[in-house]
């Protein structure tokens, strides 16, 4: 549960981007340990993280996290940090990039942005600001930091385009429970070697890829003002307990936490909204509207 936030004045915020998803803490939260299910670039608005890594320990203002991998206090301890939390596409050059300037302490887990200072004081002022633009402006400004230089022009790792249009088609029947079978023959591989591609790229399996997707869509559409309940089933699952259950296991907190009680503010870019309205309606879309959304 959200202890007592460190400012009279902030409040949680998420900016949701077609490839990104940021959220700006208020207050020091305890999430439950979680196989995390995005790549998680995360940073200090206040206070610090304890890294543990063998028979290290660092404390830290910024830190990378993969897909995949648990997370707990017996890697990185954020009961001290106040957090801002940035997802990561996996079809992106993102992480790897993040990774080549950041120390390491395992294959999992980085840390030490080289511009942390900088970064977070303008991640608190995009989570501070009264009037938030959804925008480029917001995003780029940020990104700049995030990735310096020419850095995001960089190929660090061929994305494989049958595992991106798996996961296109996975998002664009993500309210339905069609089976996931064809989608191997879609791609003209056989399930096992699908399976294995997706998960190399995603860190996840494809049903719980389906799982995360649905899961995304879900807090869409409870920050748009639909009740747990009708965001939960136009998501695809079969109750909101589901849906609670499973978006506790993929965060470590359970929806009502981040969106309802936190008091947080949602900023949604428009195109987002659309799509995921269309997918909510059994809708496949266009290809190019599908495109748009390339959710960690």
């Amino acid at each position: 549960m959200p202890e007592k936030r460190p400012s009279a004045f902030a409040r949680p915020r998420f900016y949701v981007w077609k490839k990104d998803i940021l959220y700006l803490g208020s207050a020091i939260t305890h999430p439950t340990p979680h196989k995390m299910a995005h790549h998680k670039f995360m940073a200090c608005l206040e206070g610090h993280f304890t890294v543990h890594s063998g028979h290290r320990t660092v404390k830290t203002r910024s830190c990378l996290l993969a897909s995949g991998h648990w997370q707990d206090n017996t890697l990185i301890d954020c009961s001290n940090a106040v957090s801002a939390a940035w997802l990561l596409s996996p079809f992106t050059q993102d992480y790897p990039a993040l990774a080549s300037i950041m120390a390491g302490a395992n294959g999992n887990l980085c840390y030490d942005h080289p511009l942390e200072d900088d970064l977070i004081r303008h991640l608190r002022e995009a989570r501070d600001v009264p009037r938030p633009d959804s925008g480029k402006a917001v995003r780029d400004g940020l990104r700049a930091l995030l990735l310096p230089g020419m850095l995001n022009e960089k190929v660090f790792r061929i994305v494989d385009h049958r595992v991106v249009e798996t996961a296109r088609r996975i998002q664009s029947m993500a309210s339905t429970n069609l089976p996931l079978q064809p989608l191997a023959q879609e791609a003209d591989l056989s399930y096992c070697y699908l399976e294995k591609l997706f998960k190399e790229h995603t860190g996840l399996p494809i049903v719980q890829y389906r799982l995360m997707f649905r899961s995304y869509m879900a807090a869409i559409l409870l920050a748009l003002g639909y009740s747990i309940t009708e965001a939960a089933m136009k998501a695809g699952f079969s109750s909101p307990s589901h849906f609670s259950r499973t978006h506790r296991a993929l965060t470590g907190e359970t929806a009502s936490e981040l969106f309802v009680k936190s008091g947080a503010e949602a900023v949604i870019e428009k195109s987002v909204v659309r799509t995921i309205l269309r997918i909510a309606r059994g809708s496949e879309g266009t290809t190019a509207d599908r495109a748009t959304i390339t959710p960690p």
